[in-house]
């Protein structure tokens, strides 16, 4: 038997319908909402009957039990080996006895984490596999569980699924993240969900920017994410850490304690999540309700997810943001938003540059993934090519320190003699984070950056050298591609955060090298320190 107890709702937005609201029978039971509607009839039913004749209907009648479904109650007690099971229509004679308990492959112990969860919040879904009683084989289950008073003894009290179909609709007007953040419940949080994740799987990629930062998609602190089933940030909306680590992390401060979240929402499909998260509209940890839907677009599987807080948060004061921000992205994931551009060169000639910009995948010997690629032919003895992409989410109007770091893949050995400069040792990586968009200009015949990144192997003051682009080899060598890191460097000037929140991060090769420059850019960094 493998057993996996996890995660359940709120009081604070449980279901508050009543049973005659809604009244089912077992029979009837085919959606994990049926399987709630039903708990609540089993409780309520207690309260009228007593518990005698309460354990003696959900074992016999119709009503409580047929086929796969079947009300349960079971004992909650942090002491996970003596927990009992008090009603168990598959099998009554293990009723009254410690329940055999096994620690499952998501790393569970079912009494523990359901005692951990009830005492902390009254009713919920429970996620696990369990023994189906109508085919006899180990199948993912959704429950849905109650606290109960069971003659004296803490219990919950549950009804569960083996297979749902919960089919969402989807209309702009009425899903949206406004309406969520505004009355937020499951039912809204699931419909969320289901509406961007058929948004994702009919657009593929291309919905990942809208999902991530269309205003019907965030809102305060409602926001999307989307993970791959390692847990990857394939894109995310939150406004604080939009590229940082994986929303559903097993280390997370608050979170999992190691639990293998990302194995039950890819097992089941649709999972909801409970769990602390520091609020990045507040600044504070709150609880937070997740609902992730599992989907496959494009012959990718993707986690997609949403979710809303419950506590009350201190608000920061306004102006000052409560910690440093720090954001990576990984360029392995796609392209991110991130677009090339090139300067210092003239545009009439500019077919003598060969400037070349896409996202292609790494050469061998590196590993087999994808990067963000620009060359070109320096011929005017100083040619900046970069790329820039928007970081949302920031405090508006305050002040950061900022560093930035990327890492690059290059073939450039060390140590030869070029045109100009050295291939490598001449050919400069800057960074830098602004306000405004970095955005090339006319300036006479050339064009040029409208920001001070400075020239060659000098910085700018929005933007610091952090290196030259030559690898580890040697000219004598023969050529190779590397990564080459360079760690995180504070630039010359704070910024001031525009009022929409945005900031650009920008990142670049700026060539004294006379003759072609290619290079891969497949990480960048950037940390904001308050001032």
């Amino acid at each position: 038997m493998i057993l996996l107890a996890f995660l359940l709702v709120p009081p604070a937005k449980a279901s508050e319908d009543m049973c005659a609201d809604r009244s089912i029978a077992a029979g009837a039971v085919r959606t994990p909402q049926d399987a709630k509607t039903l708990t609540q009839c089993a409780y309520e039913f207690v309260q009228e009957v007593g518990f005698e004749e309460a354990h003696r209907a959900f074992n016999e009648e119709e009503r409580w039990k047929s086929g796969p479904t079947y009300v349960f109650v079971s004992e909650v007690t942090p002491v996970s080996d003596q927990a009992r099971i008090f009603v168990f229509p598959p099998d009554p004679s293990l009723e009254g006895l410690p329940f055999p308990w096994q620690i499952d492959s998501f790393g569970n112990d079912f009494f523990k984490e359901l005692h951990r969860l009830l005492t902390s919040f009254d009713e919920g879904w429970n996620y696990y596999s369990f023994i189906n009683p109508a085919t006899g084989g180990v199948e993912p289950k959704v429950s849905y569980v109650k606290s109960i008073d069971w003659m004296g003894t803490p219990a919950a009290i549950g009804v569960g699924v083996y297979r749902r179909d919960l089919p969402g609709t989807c209309r702009s007007e009425e899903v949206n993240a406004a309406v969520l953040d505004s009355d937020p419940s499951e039912a809204r949080l699931q419909e969320f969900v289901r509406c961007a994740a058929m948004e994702l799987d009919s657009r593929g990629y291309f919905a990942s920017v809208s999902l991530a930062n269309d205003l019907r998609w965030r809102r305060g602190s409602i926001y999307l994410f989307g993970l791959d089933t390692y847990g990857y940030t394939l894109f995310s909306g939150s406004p604080a850490d939009s590229w940082v680590g994986s929303e559903l992390s097993p280390s997370d401060i608050g979170g999992f304690e190691g639990r293998n979240v990302l194995g039950v929402a890819d097992a089941f499909g649709e999972t909801f999540l409970y769990y602390a998260k520091r609020n990045p509209s507040t600044g504070q940890w709150q609880r937070k309700v997740t609902f992730v839907k599992r989907i496959t677009s494009f012959g990718v599987s993707v986690l997609i997810g949403a979710g809303y807080y419950l506590d009350e948060g201190v608000p920061p004061v306004p102006g000052v943001p409560a910690e440093d921000l720090a954001f990576t992205v990984d360029f392995h994931r796609g392209p991110q938003g991130f677009i090339a551009g090139f300067a210092d060169y003239p545009p009439t000639d500019a077919e003598i540059y060969e400037l070349t910009s896409d996202y292609r995948r790494l050469p061998p010997p590196l590993e087999s993934q994808s990067a963000l690629f620009i060359s070109g032919v320096n011929r005017s003895d100083d040619l900046f090519m970069f790329f820039k992409g928007p970081i949302d989410g920031l405090l508006p109007g305050a002040r950061y320190e900022v560093a930035v770091g990327v890492e690059i893949a290059t073939d450039t050995p060390a140590g030869c003699f070029g045109v100009g400069g050295a291939p490598g040792e001449s050919v400069w990586v800057k960074a830098g984070v602004t306000a405004v968009e970095p955005l090339v200009v006319p300036d006479g015949s050339y064009l040029r950056m409208n920001i001070d990144v400075g020239n060659q192997s000098r910085g700018g003051s929005q933007a610091v050298v952090l290196g030259d682009i030559a690898n580890s080899r040697s000219c004598e060598q023969a050529s190779r591609w590397e990564r080459k890191s360079f760690q995180g460097r504070t630039t010359p000037t704070p910024i001031s955060v525009a009022p929409d929140g945005r900031a650009w991060l920008l990142f670049g090769a700026d060539s004294g090298f006379e003759s072609r420059t290619s290079i891969y850019f497949t990480r960048a960094s950037v940390t904001f320190t308050p001032i």
